[in-house]
């Protein structure tokens, strides 16, 4: 009997989350997702434990790791570039909604651009607490 380690299972469940979260969110009523008052936990949370789990990567793996695994070969580029231009997307798609509510962009570029999906997720639990705590106008 084959058994697998975490290493080799965490890929396909983090795969099927991901799955699931786009099919939730893409549900909504004319694709229109309408995010739950408390939707920034969500971010919040997976923030928090990418974190310390990267944390813990850097712990046991070194600095140094993470230029080797993305400098091997070519899906290590690869994978390298998509994470760029997913953080960038990202940024560019939060950073209106954060400055409606007054967010100070410099202090939180610094933390996404060094943090990436970490970075990300603590915006946009920011922004999507900041968007429940708005008042609505009835038009």
């Amino acid at each position: 009997m084959t058994s697998f380690t975490f290493v080799e299972i965490a890929p396909m469940i983090a795969l099927f989350a991901v799955l699931a979260y786009g099919v939730w969110v893409t549900a909504g009523p004319d694709g229109q997702w309408q995010p739950p008052l408390a939707a920034w936990i969500i971010p919040a949370g997976l923030s928090a434990l990418f974190g310390a789990f990267s944390i813990a990567t850097l712990w046991q793996e070194g600095l140094i790791a993470v230029y080797t695994n993305h400098s091997q070969n070519l899906w290590g580029n690869q994978v390298w570039f998509d994470l760029l231009l997913a953080v960038a997307m990202s940024w560019t798609l939060l950073l209106p909604y954060a400055r409606r509510h007054g967010t100070r962009i410099l202090p939180w570029m610094i933390f996404v651009f060094a943090t990436a999906s970490i970075g990300l997720l603590a915006l946009a639990a920011r922004v999507l607490y900041l968007e429940a705590r708005r008042p609505k106008h009835n038009a």
